[in-house]
């Protein structure tokens, strides 16, 4: 983590060094603030700290520092306690700290500064990145530059343009890549941008040169970073689109001369009819000037007969775009006479570059001429053959084609001119396949034999396609056989026949695949014409899994006759849309299937009628068991002795039962949609118990694990209660979560819980008064045997006298733990033991010297008084042996006593010597004392264990304890 440095200026070096070690010791870096080299200073510390008489010497400099550091630098003035504060905010400083001024608040009052200044920092580093992946991401090379030219950043699409790296651009001048003669312009205009932006363009073209020599046309875009002297400028290559606009100059000049020099004439007319432009041929052709026309009504030089065949066919091409106009008029010469003129116009109003008309026209009065005599006695034929609404042609018997009419045209898209004299093949008509089979039907004509009607696709002139019924008959004209051919265009026809198809096999489709059942049914009418039966006449496959019918065995069949029912089921209903046409949907019970079904009914023609239908006999029996659930959970709720309800996160009531609202003396309608948090405000709940509760809904909805307490609360009357509250995650729709809360009002209990540990707390003193007064008793009976075996001559006696006495004592020491013991019914035996262990020692100060007494006990065990008394009396007995018999004539030795607990939680006693052992021979379970005998019974009966005896190196008695010897009472 970054170290924060603080700068000190404070005249009185006591004060310096008592707020430098304060700040010190906060873990920040102290430095003074002095020397030609305070101005860096400031700029890298994280907060600047000055008193009263050196403040006044460095505000001015320090305000300067703050106004253009990006983080924010706190500043703070020391003052005496009634020096104005105002100035110095006025100077730009964020706060005064009075002097002298306590450690606590001198360390908060600057690490919530410096707070405020990671944050500062952590805001702008987050923006950074955000700047700097636009940066990256942006599909523009852009880069950033020093007023020295220096590119200090550039982004990736930078070495699209240059051809170098970002890595290798950074650092260079960007002068490098400027073309030698636009470079004088380019930096004149950087200057004078960063002088004032406003005086020149952001945006102008200049050519750069990238990595391998090439000249790029670029747009450059400048703009000042603010507050900074650094300029950001992104760059667009326009290369490609500068090298088109030469190409389409150089096109443009190219079409312009073959135009200015054609023989036809080309001319544009404007949407309202007016001439923009005339090529020179008009000159050779009617005599004027292009400069004569240009800017005059194209209609002034149009005959006026004439006028309204150019006018449709305008119009024509005005709604139809794409496809030509062909005329043929008659034009006014500037001596008076008429020329007959033949054009194709096309629509060019989309072409910015026409915005119009184009007319291409080409002189054909004489053509004319020569064609009116033959045209008169051809007219009627021509008339019937021109205008027939089949397209008419005539070709040679090779396939060559010879005449057509318009519909011929219009139909391939060609005129008349373009196919005369070349065939299917030569103008690809037809593909390779039907070009085969127009070659078959022209070998019948060959024959003298007519063909047809016969399909085929020809390929217009603009790519599109048409369908075509083809008849051919061999005819003479003038003494030579020609194929007279007539194509009727059927493209239409085959669209409605390609339709019905698919939209018959997409129906099929569906029909077959649709998951509900679909029957469809024709209306049965008596004589007076009043429905009395249906018949199903189709069924899909879905149909046998919702109604266990085989479609097969529906189909054809009455309905009384398939229902096996004297009248046809729902026949009013089906009748009425198979009359009216208006479709119905219904959910109904099916009595002769015994199920339930929805069934939509529509009419696809008069008479008859669809059914769509689904088993929902499910879903209807899955309904009526949750009204079922639903009832019977409402009885569950309101039968329920406690408080249920579930409520959203923002605390609002979604459910309750009868309890809950009279809790409240409210109905359970009124208690549906308020916030519980209001309803305890009413009753005057406790406002911090309340957030309380808040938090532990918002606790379970958050984690989704369920949480129990109990708490307490108010009623109406404003009276303490307590509850025992579980509240559990609940799932309440649309993937929120809620508090399902069940509480049990346990302010009875509660009373009786208490006035329990009140009567326990008496008994417990009681008996721990017992307990003491016992161990007393059983101390004083000790102390009597003592003091009566030093009376007695014999030792014999005297031993006997001592091994009651310590017998007795090791029961008084239960008494005295259980005394001594927070819980008055189990006894720690460690402590027992230990205890046990340290009083055998005294009494045995003789042998103090000679046995060592060594106690390993891992860990506290506890057991009852009914256990401690036989476990003491066992111990006392087994230790007592051992510093008796064990070590004869004076003989060192040591004694071990382990107490624990094995991995099967059995109970461990092991009491080891190393003394001398059972004499060779001995029988324990025969020949010991009395003594060891009293220890095998009380283990083996009292406290069904096990012992054993291993006489090596010393006694070793093992006792293993299964039963479990401590069970709390309490």
């Amino acid at each position: 983590m970054k170290k924060r440095t603080i700068l000190l200026s404070v005249k009185n070096p006591a004060d310096y060094n008592l707020l430098a070690d304060l700040l010190q010791k906060e873990g920040y870096r102290v430095e003074k603030l002095t020397g030609a080299n305070k101005m860096e200073l400031a700029k890298k510390a994280d907060a600047v700290l000055v008193d009263e008489v050196t403040g006044l010497k460095v505000c001015s400099f320090l305000k300067e520092i703050k106004e253009s550091a990006k983080p924010f630098l706190p500043l703070l003035a020391l003052l005496p306690e009634k020096a104005p504060a105002e100035p110095w905010l006025n100077k730009g400083f964020d706060d005064v700290i009075r002097m002298p001024v306590g450690k606590a608040e001198f360390r908060s009052r600057i690490n919530s500064f410096l707070k405020l200044r990671a944050q500062s920092e952590q805001i702008i580093e987050s923006s950074e990145q955000k700047y700097k992946a636009v940066f990256e991401a942006t599909g523009t090379a852009t880069v950033i530059v020093d007023e020295d030219t220096t590119i200090v950043l550039a982004n990736n699409e930078c070495e699209k343009i240059t051809g170098y790296s970002p890595a290798k651009l950074i650092g260079k001048s960007w002068t490098e890549f400027v073309y030698k003669e636009d470079l004088p312009l380019m930096l004149s205009r950087l200057k004078a941008h960063r002088e004032n932006p406003k005086s020149v363009e952001r945006k102008y073209e200049v050519r750069l040169i990238n990595a391998k020599g090439e000249i790029r046309n670029i747009i450059l875009s400048i703009a000042m970073i603010p507050g900074t002297k650094q300029s950001v400028i992104s760059l667009l290559d326009i290369t490609e689109r500068k090298q088109a606009e030469m190409a389409l100059k150089k096109s443009e000049e190219k079409f312009r001369t073959l135009i200015e020099n054609s023989l036809d004439m080309i001319q544009i007319v404007n949407k309202k009819g007016i001439l923009t432009y005339v090529s020179p041929s008009v000159q050779r052709i009617l005599g004027y000037k292009p400069e004569e026309l240009i800017g005059k009504p194209s209609a002034a030089i149009v005959h006026p007969e004439d006028l309204p065949v150019v006018t449709k066919g305008f119009e024509k091409i005005l709604k139809n775009p794409e496809k030509p106009l062909s005329t043929i008029c008659r034009y006014k010469h500037k001596d008076g006479t008429w020329r007959i003129l033949k054009g194709i116009s096309t629509n060019q109003l989309n072409n910015p570059s026409i915005n119009g008309f184009l007319s291409n026209t080409r002189d054909i009065t004489e053509h004319k001429r020569a064609e009116e005599e033959l045209k008169n006695s051809e007219e009627r034929l021509k008339i019937m053959f021109e205008y027939a609404p089949d397209a008419y042609y005539l070709s040679d018997l090779k396939g060559y084609f010879i005449d057509g009419n318009k519909a011929a045209e219009n139909l391939v898209g060609y005129k008349k001119e373009e196919v005369i004299g070349k065939s299917f093949l030569n103008l690809d008509l037809l593909s390779a396949k039907e070009l085969l089979k127009a070659s078959k039907l022209l070998a019948k004509n060959l024959q003298g034999k007519g063909t047809g009607p016969d399909e085929f696709t020809l390929n217009r002139k603009d790519g599109s396609q048409v369908s075509v019924e083809i008849r051919t008959y061999p005819v003479k004209i003038k003494g030579k056989t020609v194929v007279l051919g007539i194509a009727r265009d059927i493209t239409e026809r085959k669209k409605v026949e390609m339709a019905l198809k698919e939209s018959e096999a997409k129906f099929r489709l569906l029909f077959s695949e649709m998951t509900e059942g679909v029957y469809l049914h024709e209306v049965i009418y008596n004589k007076r014409g009043k429905a009395i039966n249906y018949r199903i006449i189709e069924a899909n496959p879905a149909s046998e899994k919702h109604l266990n019918i085989k479609p097969k065995y529906a189909i054809g069949k009455l309905a009384t006759e398939l229902y096996r029912t004297k009248e046809a089921p729902f026949l009013d209903i089906f009748a009425k849309v198979a009359e009216t046409g208006k479709s119905v949907t219904f959910e109904e019970y099916f009595p002769p299937m015994k199920k339930y079904f929805h069934i939509s009914v529509y009419c696809p023609e008069k008479g008859k009628f669809a059914t769509v239908f689904t088993d929902i006999t499910q879903r209807k029996r899955a309904e009526e068991l949750l009204k079922q659930n639903e009832y019977l959970l409402r009885q569950v709720l309101n039968t329920n002795p406690a408080v249920i309800f579930v409520k959203d996160k923002d605390s609002r009531i979604l459910l309750a039962n009868k309890v809950m609202a009279a809790f409240y003396n409210l109905s359970v309608e009124d208690v549906i949609g308020q916030r519980q948090s209001d309803l305890h405000r009413r009753f005057g709940a406790d406002p911090k118990q309340i957030q309380k509760w808040l938090a532990s809904d918002k606790e379970v909805i958050e984690t989704g694990q369920p949480k129990h307490m109990i708490e307490p609360g108010t009623d109406s009357q404003g009276r303490q209660i307590w509850f025992r509250t579980g509240k559990y995650p609940i799932n309440i729709g649309k993937g929120r979560r809620g508090v399902l809360v069940i509480s049990e009002n346990i302010t009875e209990q509660k009373k009786a819980e208490e006035q329990i540990q009140k009567e326990l707390q008496e008994k417990e003193l009681l008996l721990r008064e017992l307990y003491h007064r016992t161990k007393n008793n059983m101390q004083v009976i000790s102390a009597m045997l003592r003091l009566r075996a030093r009376t007695m001559p014999d030792e014999t006696v005297r031993a006997s006298f001592r091994d009651i006495e310590m017998k007795i004592r090791s029961m008084a020491l239960v008494h005295q733990k259980l005394y001594e013991s927070q819980d008055l019914s189990s006894l720690n035996l460690k402590s027992y033991f230990n205890d046990l262990i340290s009083g055998l020692r005294q009494s045995f100060l003789s042998e103090a010297d000679k046995i060592q007494f060594h106690f390993d006990a891992p860990e506290d065990i506890h057991v009852s008084i009914d256990a401690a008394n036989p476990l003491g009396l066992i111990l006392n007995e087994l230790l007592t042996n051992a510093v008796n018999h064990a070590f004869p004539a004076e003989k060192k030795g040591k004694i071990c006593v382990v107490l624990k607990k094995d991995a099967q939680k059995r109970l461990i006693i092991e009491v080891s010597d190393n003394g001398a052992g059972f004499p060779e021979g001995f029988d324990v379970e025969k020949d010991s004392h009395l003594g060891l005998q009293t220890v095998i019974e009380l283990v083996r009966h009292q406290l069904e264990g096990k012992i054993t005896f291993t006489n090596k190196k010393g006694l070793k008695c093992r006792i293993v304890i299964e039963k479990e010897l401590y069970t709390p009472r309490v």
